[in-house]
């Protein structure tokens, strides 16, 4: 199952020399999309007609996945060229892509992986005249994660281990004299718990699966803010966003040439 999920520790658009947008609402500049780890801190246009976002990357850098989180816009297209004016001859457009939504975090994301990758340094999001998602009188758009691919060890998730959470923040309060209460302290956010598998190599060691583990749990946790984008299933563009690596347990050995540990990714859903 390993094959069709995607990891990127690198948000290039993080380390951006800029953000435009062709519009902006005050209180809501573009630069709010480079930080993946604060969704709920967003861009706004003042329009629903074309628009768009450009960024300068500095310098040409590899882009292999895209994710788009906490976006109100149902169609979006990625353009990738090392011309400012995206005229060059080398200009890529993704074409069309249609946001879909994610019902463990109840927002709407967009998830893209290059079939070519693109070593360029600049990129535009295109929004074309459109109605929000909820009849807004703007787009708006949480975060923009674009960069390279992380290697991942085979057997991330063993084959129907993945268990999906919706966590809902919430209070529970009791007055005197009064009944139960429950308060909504903040957004809702995702956590996905499955079991990972690590095999023996072809020389029977078992330890060579564990160690390719630490390798990629150690760049995890060295990443900026700790943040992954993570694409759980490449036919779904909507089971995907920016986490964390949370607890995790022992290795248990479940035969002779295989152990597995049970793990905890966390979406980001810092408020702003």
């Amino acid at each position: 199952m390993s094959a069709t999920q995607k990891l990127s520790l690198t948000n290039h658009v993080a380390t951006a020399s800029s953000v435009t947008g062709s519009t902006a609402a005050a209180g809501y500049p573009a630069t709010n999309i480079k930080d993946g780890t604060r969704p709920r801190l967003t861009w706004r246009s003042t329009v629903t007609t074309a628009s768009t976002l450009v960024i300068d990357l500095g310098s040409s850098k590899l882009n292999e996945l895209i994710v788009l989180g906490d976006a109100n816009f149902p169609n979006v297209s990625f353009q990738f060229d090392n011309d400012s004016g995206f005229g060059g001859g080398d200009v890529f457009d993704t074409g069309t892509q249609v946001m879909q939504f994610n019902e463990w975090a109840g927002r709407w994301f967009v998830t893209h992986a290059m079939l070519v990758t693109q070593t360029k340094r600049w990129l535009r999001l295109t929004m074309p005249s459109q109605t929000p998602v909820h009849n807004e009188a703007f787009f708006e758009l949480g975060y923009f994660w674009s960069g390279p691919l992380t290697a991942i060890p085979d057997g991330l998730f063993e084959a129907g281990s993945i268990r999906p959470e919706t966590v809902r923040p919430r209070n529970d309060r009791r007055g005197l004299g009064e009944g139960l209460s429950r308060l909504r302290t903040g957004p809702s956010f995702a956590r996905l718990h499955g079991r990972r598998m690590a095999e023996a190599d072809p020389t029977g060691d078992l330890l060579a699966g564990t160690r390719a583990w630490q390798t990629l749990e150690r760049e995890w946790w060295d990443a900026p803010s700790q943040a992954g984008a993570f694409w759980l299933n490449e036919g779904s563009p909507a089971e995907a966003g920016v986490f964390r690596l949370l607890e995790q347990e022992e290795w248990s050995l479940a035969d002779v040439v295989k152990s597995t540990s049970g793990f905890t990714l966390e979406e980001f859903i810092r408020g702003e």
